[in-house]
């Protein structure tokens, strides 16, 4: 009976069968933010007044070459406009978070009174993607994102996620980089 236990540990080593563990890691899911305050300036200065005020659900959006409409606002300009998005955002977990914005032209992002990305005076022809990482605690954060359309296209989408940290606390999600599969190997005849 033993001989039959060791040869059958030793064949499932041979095929793999303890392959099929994940060795990839995961990757954390990207949180978006809500309930952000949208402050709307006809200008590329941020000088008041504000054109108009929303609150937004997320900072998604691509407004191409027509600028964001609102019926308070008409004849709002396609090109040269600003928006200060402000948001309270829950932090779910203690760690280093990196912030990214996806944006066609100008962007600058501050998390608790610290600027994390600046990137000002670009007119860019496409969009890309920067970003930055801060240590935070979880609980809330005073997050602010100022975005500058210059001319032409305006796009901006912008998230966060852990990078590092407790990834086991509650409220961090997390999707699999690697799909398993089992396969099936006959074992072999054991006497």
């Amino acid at each position: 009976m033993l001989k039959r236990l060791v040869l059958f540990v030793l064949t499932l080593v041979a095929f793999g069968a303890f392959g099929l563990v994940a060795t990839q890691p995961v990757q954390a899911q990207a949180f978006y933010g809500s309930n952000w305050t949208g402050e709307y300036f006809g200008n590329p200065n941020f000088t008041p007044p504000v054109s108009f005020t929303q609150v937004d659900a997320q900072i998604n959006f691509n407004f191409g070459a027509a600028g964001p409409t609102n019926a308070a606002a008409p004849g709002f300009p396609v090109d040269n406009f600003s928006v200060r998005w402000t948001g309270t955002q829950q932090i779910p977990a203690s760690g280093n978070y990196q912030f990214t914005v996806v944006r066609e032209d100008d962007v600058r992002v501050t998390v608790n009174g610290v600027v994390l990305i600046n990137f000002l005076n670009q007119d860019l022809s496409g969009s890309g993607p920067v970003s930055g990482t801060l240590a935070l605690s979880a609980g809330t954060a005073t997050i602010v994102v100022e975005y500058i359309a210059r001319t032409g296209n305006a796009s901006v989408i912008f998230y966060y996620q852990l990078v590092t940290g407790n990834p086991t606390s509650p409220g961090v999600y997390f999707t699999p980089t690697t799909t398993l599969t089992a396969s099936r190997t006959p074992l072999p005849y054991i006497p």
